[in-house]
């Protein structure tokens, strides 16, 4: 065997959280995982979260928090008390996908390939697109049935392989924790 290879050891993921609608804008990271720590009984460790980021949406606050694969386990699917309010929390998965091309794995700034629509699959922005029937650019791509979905139908088989592709390297085992 030669010994022109390199073996890299992929280093998984923390999990992601999102928590929606939280009224109350913390001044710090740190203040609103001191409330989640204080209001929760299930949650034991001011260590086991970092503020990914935080979004206005019509004077509310969403936030995306990674956290520990135990702490997932504890919060997902289940509400948390935040201020005077319970919050439901659902896991993060994000898929990067351009906007201009609609490939998944990059972002419309580096982005050099040719527009394609989301909604039509024809060779334009899909905000400049005037059509009514839907086909998937990604799935026709791939030669898969792409004329009853656009790019962005969360029943499209390529989305699903990418969603797929993202979970495979996040750290779900908790045993060892």
């Amino acid at each position: 065997m030669g010994t022109d290879f390199n073996i890299k050891n992929t280093v998984k993921k923390n999990p992601k959280i999102k928590i929606s609608s939280i009224e109350e804008e913390y001044t710090s990271d740190q203040e609103l995982v001191e409330s989640l720590v204080a209001q929760n009984a299930s949650i034991d460790n001011t260590d086991e979260f970092k503020i990914v980021y935080k979004k206005e949406v019509n004077g509310l606050f969403d936030y995306v928090i990674e956290c520990i694969p135990k702490t997932l386990v504890k919060v997902v699917n289940k509400y948390v008390n935040i201020g005077w309010r319970d919050h439901f929390v659902k896991e993060y998965i994000y898929a990067p996908k351009c906007s201009n091309c609609n490939d998944y794995g990059h972002f419309k700034q580096v982005c050099t390939r040719q527009s394609l629509c989301g909604k039509c699959a024809g060779k334009h922005n899909t905000w400049n697109c005037k059509e009514k029937k839907e086909e998937c650019c990604n799935c026709k791509k791939k030669n898969l049935k792409y004329d009853d979905h656009s790019a962005t139908s969360k029943s499209c088989p390529v989305y699903k392989k990418q969603l797929q592709y993202v979970k495979e390297k996040i750290n779900y085992v908790t045993s060892l924790q």
